[in-house]
């Protein structure tokens, strides 16, 4: 079981069948948490997130683009979507920035659109829902009593699991607050989202659940929004499809580099007239 320490951000790991702690540590404290944000804000909090959201739209707009520039016609399709052998290096690098931007293209506008999304996460879940009045709720409030001993973490997971049977608690948050409710958020049978995105909020003074959030009875944009996360990182499926995620990962990369070869070596009139320059003299 994860607690989460808001507003530290610590992570307490805690064995939920021997009720020991097993350890605790910042998000960044380690390779992959320092990895996570640096591929999610790059390591610039709220402003970095942006540039991030705002580099995954533009990843959308060259997808489109470069499919509109690749289609060849009926006739040549099949040329446009081989790399044809024994042709010369600007040739061939022509031909892999072309056949590999096509094979690549549907990865590239899924990774965009949920990386966007999820950063620009209230846009996008409003235009999946028709951009409704009814936003999400906010949490619930406790009721401070004076003197009086605060619920346990095993008295709220054992509520939240009675709240939701079947679900599977990933992280209980705790109040930073006295009016602040101790969160559960739990995972609902056949949900993609590893975490989960069910909430239970109970009263941090006597354990009392206070409102439950099943994403199973979300509106429909909001179910369709759930899936961008399991999507973009690639646990809609087993260890297959992870590999072939981190294969694909290294398309934009790969586009970019035979792309800029192009670009660089493209023809042009300066260029001719140095060649003949070269050739002939001045």
């Amino acid at each position: 079981m994860e607690l989460h320490l808001a507003p530290s951000n610590r992570r307490v790991y805690l064995d939920p069948h021997r009720a020991t702690l097993l350890g605790a540590r910042g998000e960044t404290d380690h390779l992959t948490g320092w990895l996570f944000h640096l591929h999610s804000k790059l390591l610039g909090g709220a402003a970095g997130e942006r540039v991030v959201g705002g580099a995954g739209l533009l990843l959308v707009l060259l997808a489109l683009t470069g499919l509109v520039g690749w289609w060849p016609g009926r006739r040549k399709l099949r040329l446009a979507l081989t790399v044809a052998p024994g042709r010369s290096r600007r040739r061939t690098f022509y031909d892999l920035h072309r056949a590999g931007g096509f094979y690549t293209v549907v990865f590239l506008l899924a990774a965009g659109l949920t990386g966007s999304g999820l950063v620009f996460h209230e846009a996008a879940e409003g235009l999946l829902n028709g951009f409704k009045a009814d936003g999400p709720a906010k949490p619930p409030h406790s009721t401070p009593l004076k003197d009086a001993e605060r619920a346990t973490v095993d008295q709220a997971v054992r509520e939240a699991r009675a709240a939701l049977p079947g679900a599977t608690v990933t992280f209980v948050t705790l109040p930073q607050a006295p009016e602040d409710p101790v969160t559960v958020r739990m995972r609902t049978p056949g949900k993609w989202h590893p975490n989960g995105r069910s909430y239970v909020y109970l009263d941090a003074f006597t354990g009392r659940v206070l409102r439950i959030d099943d994403a199973r009875l979300a509106p429909r944009g909001t179910r369709i929004y759930q899936t961008f996360y399991p999507i973009h990182i690639g646990s809609v499926g087993g260890i297959g499809l992870r590999l072939l995620y981190v294969l694909l990962g290294l398309a934009p990369t790969f586009l970019a580099v035979t792309g800029f070869w192009l670009w660089r070596r493209r023809p042009g009139p300066k260029r001719g007239r140095s060649r003949l320059r070269r050739r002939h003299g001045p």
